[in-house]
C-alpha cells in the first residue's frame, strides 16, 4: 500500500538521463559527460474518504528518499520508503505499515537505452502481503534542434506468495504488466519549456476474477525560469500495478479508476529544488461496493552534487 500513493505523487525529475547536461551550439547539439549524485527525500500524508461506506482507512503517513548515481553512461537507482495507514476505529484492524525498497540499473547507449531492476515489499498488509517486482525497460531517444523525443516500453513481473484469498485462505498472485509510453519535450523560449507524456498500462492478471486493467495517464509538466508546474489525469481500471519506472508498486487489491494532480516546484539553484503536490483518485477498496475518495498532499526536495 505504501505507493498507493506515490503513484499519485507526479514523481518528478530535474535530471536529465544520467545527469547529462545538455548544451546547444552553432555546431549542433554538445553532450557534456559528467558524474551526478541526486539525494530526494520525500513526504506524504493520506486522506481517506470520510464515509465508513467508502473506505474502512482513516490516515496515513509516508517518508522516504531516492538516491541516484550517473552519468551519460549508465545511472544508478535506488529508493526506500516506509509508510503507516490507520484504519477507521470502528473497524477494529490494527495499522499496516510496510517498507518499499527498490534498485534499478540503466545503460545509455547513442539512440536507446535498456533499464533493469526490482521492487522489494515488505507489508503487513495481510490482501497480498510481501511481494516482488521485477523491472525491465527499453527505450529509445531523438532530438530535433532544442525538441526532444522520447519512447519507449516498460514491462513488469511481479509475484506475491501469500496473498489472501476469497475464503480467507491464502493463495500465489502472479501479475504482468505493458507500460508503453510517448513522451515529448519542446523549448518554447530560452526560458521555458514545456514536457508531455502519455502512457498506457496494461496489466495481465489471471490469478483475479477480472483477468486484466487498463489505465491511462497523461502529464504536462511546463518549466518558466525558477519555476515548474505540474498537471496529471488519469482514466481507466488499475489493479495491483506499477508506476515511476517501478519505483511505485499500487500492492493491494483496491480498484484504482480515475484522478488528477497537480504539482509546484521551485528551483532555488541550479541543484537545488523543491515541490509540494496534491493528487486524488476514486478508489473502490477491496471489500467494499461503494466508490471513495484518496487523496494525498505531497511535499519534496531535490539536492545534486
Amino acid at each position: 500500500m505504501k505507493r498507493v500513493i506515490l503513484g499519485s505523487l507526479l514523481s518528478l525529475s530535474i535530471l536529465s538521463a544520467g545527469g547529462v547536461i545538455l548544451a546547444k551550439t552553432d555546431k549542433g547539439l554538445n553532450l557534456a559527460k559528467t558524474t551526478v549524485t541526486t539525494v530526494k527525500p520525500y513526504t506524504g500524508y493520506i486522506i481517506y474518504d470520510t464515509d465508513g461506506a467508502k473506505s474502512t482507512k482513516d490516515s496515513g503517513v509516508l517518508g522516504g528518499v531516492y538516491l541516484s548515481h550517473g552519468d551519460l553512461d549508465y545511472l544508478m537507482e535506488f529508493d526506500v520508503g516506509y509508510t503507516q495507514v490507520k484504519y477507521k476505529s470502528s473497524t477494529g484492524n490494527s495499522d499496516i505499515t510496510q517498507l518499499d525498497m527498490t534498485l534499478a540499473y540503466s545503460k545509455f547507449y547513442t539512440n536507446y537505452m535498456l533499464k533493469g531492476g526490482l521492487h522489494y515489499i515488505n507489508s503487513t498488509d495481510v490482501a497480498l502481503g510481501n511481494g516482488i517486482a521485477f523491472i525491465g525497460a527499453i527505450g529509445g531517444y531523438k532530438w530535433s534542434g532544442y525538441d526532444k523525443y522520447s519512447y519507449g516500453l516498460e514491462a513488469y513481473y511481479t509475484y506475491y506468495a501469500d496473498a489472501q484469498n476469497s475464503t480467507g485462505g491464502t493463495q500465489k498472485v502472479n501479475l504482468f504488466q505493458l507500460t508503453p509510453y510517448l513522451t515529448y519535450s519542446k523549448a518554447i523560449n530560452i526560458n521555458t519549456r514545456n514536457n508531455i507524456d502519455f502512457r498506457v498500462n496494461h496489466i495481465i492478471a489471471n490469478d483475479y476474477t477480472q483477468k486484466s486493467y487498463t489505465a491511462y495517464q497523461i502529464s504536462d509538466t511546463l518549466f518558466y525560469k525558477k519555476f515548474f508546474i505540474t498537471a496529471k489525469v488519469s482514466f481507466g481500471e488499475m489493479k495491483s500495478g506499477l508506476l515511476d519506472g517501478g519505483h511505485t508498486a499500487y500492492n493491494t487489491k483496491d480498484l484504482i479508476k480515475s484522478g488528477y494532480g497537480i504539482k509546484l516546484g521551485y528551483i532555488a539553484k541550479p541543484n537545488l529544488s523543491f515541490d509540494i503536490g496534491f493528487a486524488s483518485n476514486i478508489v473502490q477498496e477491496d471489500g467494499l461496493t461503494t466508490e471513495g475518495t484518496t487523496s494525498v498532499v505531497s511535499a519534496s526536495l531535490n539536492y545534486t552534487f
